[in-house]
């Protein structure tokens, strides 16, 4: 499994993130619930992204009961399918701090986490 170093840009500037080859054991970034994953699929089938919640059942104020937490869940379309996922709250990140991201297969998949700042 690959650590995706995240990749910054400002609000005024923007960012053309690098994307990396997708790991076939999957990838995973520092979660500060700001950084969102690209994905973008190059190959002639769809892929299928997985992200795990790592929690899933949280208890909310004014709900009077737990809420699910579900795994997100992306199909991309082949060819030039892109997706952009998150930001993804605490309940994604593992014991490390990371949201881990697996995929039904990764040929033909390149993938980045960026963050982008407010400008000030």
């Amino acid at each position: 499994m690959a650590i995706l170093s995240i990749q910054e840009g400002t609000q005024a500037a923007g960012l053309n993130p690098t994307l990396a080859s997708a790991d076939s054991a999957g990838d995973s970034f520092l979660n500060d619930g700001q950084t969102v994953f690209v994905l973008e699929n190059s190959n002639a089938a769809t892929r299928t992204l997985t992200v795990t919640a790592q929690v899933t059942s949280t208890d909310k104020a004014g709900f009077g009961r737990a809420l699910t937490v579900p795994n997100q869940v992306a199909t991309i379309a082949a060819n030039t399918g892109r997706t952009i996922l998150g930001p993804f709250p605490p309940a994604y990140n593992d014991a490390n701090g990371r949201v881990t991201v697996n995929y039904s297969a990764n040929a033909g998949v390149t993938v980045g986490a960026v963050r982008i700042r407010p400008a000030v």
